[in-house]
């Protein structure tokens, strides 16, 4: 049986911003009643996270998530792509994916209404190679 929904934070620095720091603490206050995931590449220093967030800190292959320069992420894009990454939360039947730039101004209760909606996939559009002629009936871009 799947648990509903988890929280996914993916974090890029040792230590996060000022901005990225409140909205990490915001998301945990307003998400809480879910499982909140801190994601963050192998090599990252993650003390901060662990010392400061009351929430799980996965960690990742940081080949899949950097490129050769350590401080760009073009392989980010192609990581959230992957069916590993979505493996690693099978035992979840739905994903927010909060970005710590984002700031959530609900709480879980509007994340549930929209589980219960049963989309695929809510968000902003995906750029792809080829051009897409239809759209899966259960997405809401």
């Amino acid at each position: 049986m799947y648990k509903k929904c988890c929280v996914v934070i993916p974090v890029y620095n040792d230590i996060p911003t000022e901005n990225e720091n409140l909205s990490i603490i915001i998301t945990i206050a307003k998400l809480s009643r879910f499982d909140l995931f801190i994601v963050a590449p192998n090599d990252l220093d993650i003390k901060y996270y662990q010392e400061h967030y009351d929430c799980n800190v996965l960690r990742m292959d940081a080949r899949v998530w950097r490129s050769k320069d350590r401080n760009k992420f073009p392989n980010y894009n192609r990581m959230m792509m992957s069916v590993g990454f979505y493996r690693k939360f099978d035992d979840y039947q739905y994903m927010l994916i909060c970005q710590p730039d984002c700031l959530i101004l609900k709480d879980g209760i509007e994340l549930e209404s929209l589980c219960d909606m049963e989309y695929d996939y809510v968000g902003g559009g995906i750029l792809l190679q080829r051009r897409i002629t239809s759209c899966p009936q259960n997405m809401a871009l």
